[in-house]
């Protein structure tokens, strides 16, 4: 049987895959795995990308048997300039940028139960890159899921 704590990072690459323009969003995300790659190394037709990176969890015990816990994951977005324009600002990458952030934003918090695998979500922190990888950007999201464990599995 799956951890809650797998459980819900499957979960949310499912959730993410659902990123769409035909599901009312301003990008179609052509990659969400987790674990993470260079954007050098990507190729044009798999960005937009979100990658499931790193996690850190913070728990206490409620029982003998259970704990609450405070599941930070950390996501990592690339996207490329879809104008060609490398000097617009706000017409290029930024937006490009923006709309993946608004994007990931909206996928995460239309349900903040997690489909009942949570009982709060909330997205913390987002940085964003210094420009320095035009004709990309880049973005690091921290979401926290908090849950509480079912009996003394996690």
């Amino acid at each position: 049987m799956a951890s809650k704590r797998e459980t819900l990072l499957e979960y949310l690459k499912t959730l993410l895959a659902t990123v769409t323009t035909g599901n009312g969003y301003h990008n179609t995300l052509n990659t969400v795995e987790r674990g993470i790659r260079n954007v050098r190394e990507m190729s044009d037709d798999q960005l937009p990308a979100v990658f499931i990176t790193m996690t850190h969890e913070k728990r206490n015990r409620i029982t003998a048997n259970q704990f609450k816990s405070d599941l930070q994951v950390i996501l990592v977005g690339y996207t490329k300039n879809s104008k060609g324009d490398l000097n617009g600002a706000g017409t290029g990458v930024e937006l490009d940028l923006d709309r993946l952030v608004e994007d990931i934003t909206k996928a995460v918090e239309t349900d903040p139960l997690q489909g009942q695998r949570v009982y709060n979500t909330e997205i913390t922190d987002i940085v964003t890159d210094d420009g320095d990888l035009t004709p990309t950007a880049g973005v690091v999201m921290s979401v926290v899921f908090a849950y509480a464990s079912e009996g003394i599995a996690p």
